[in-house]
């Protein structure tokens, strides 16, 4: 599979949601698609686990497509999970379309996320809106102070600019496609209050 058409398969999943913000990604991803390209590879040591998420009986069928094509993707780690023993190579992104993607694209960035079993991603927020789509792994989800909820394979989960949020694995690790819309320059992430050890 190219990486043209698996960022194909990744707008038609988010089209499929029906939910009107990812609907919008679809001409947006299609469009960087057409000059798509792979670059020298990179794997994070959390990602050991990955080919059993990948395979899992729940995964969302768009995880076939991931798996013919992950070896060949650049992951990396956000540096403030490094700081840390309990998030220390427990997460690992890579970027498909956006200013350093793959695929260039001014008005949004697109990627998959990686995180290990009984591992959370602390809360956090920054400027852009978000849209998470759940590829593999039931994993619990807090925006705000609200109760964290449970969200599975094809679940989709959509964050405002600014709005906390965080994740919380239990026996099964994490792989979502996440996709940032409006304002996004990174410099605007930032993690709340962690109970770092």
């Amino acid at each position: 599979m190219s990486l043209a058409s698996f960022i194909g398969a990744v707008a038609h999943a988010y089209h499929e949601t029906g939910h009107p913000l990812a609907q919008s990604l679809k001409p947006h991803l299609l469009q960087a698609a057409e000059g798509a390209a792979y670059t020298e590879a990179n794997r994070a040591s959390a990602l050991d686990d990955l080919g059993k998420t990948l395979s899992a009986s729940d995964a969302h069928p768009i995880a076939r497509e991931i798996a013919e094509i992950e070896a060949l993707l650049n992951w990396r780690v956000a540096e403030p999970m490094q700081q840390h023993s309990n998030t220390l190579d427990r997460h690992a992104f890579t970027v498909l379309v956006g200013s350093s993607g793959l695929a260039s694209s001014s008005i949004i960035t697109c990627g998959l996320y990686f995180q290990s079993a009984g591992t959370i991603y602390p809360s956090h927020y920054h400027a852009a809106e978000e849209l998470y789509f759940v590829v593999s792994g039931t994993a619990q989800w807090q925006k705000g102070d609200q109760a964290f909820v449970p969200r599975a394979p094809g679940d989709l989960i959509h964050h405002l600019s600014m709005e906390p949020h965080a994740m919380t694995t239990l026996d099964a690790p994490l792989l979502a496609v996440w996709a940032w819309l409006g304002d996004l320059d990174p410099a605007s992430y930032r993690l709340e209050g962690i109970p770092w050890d």
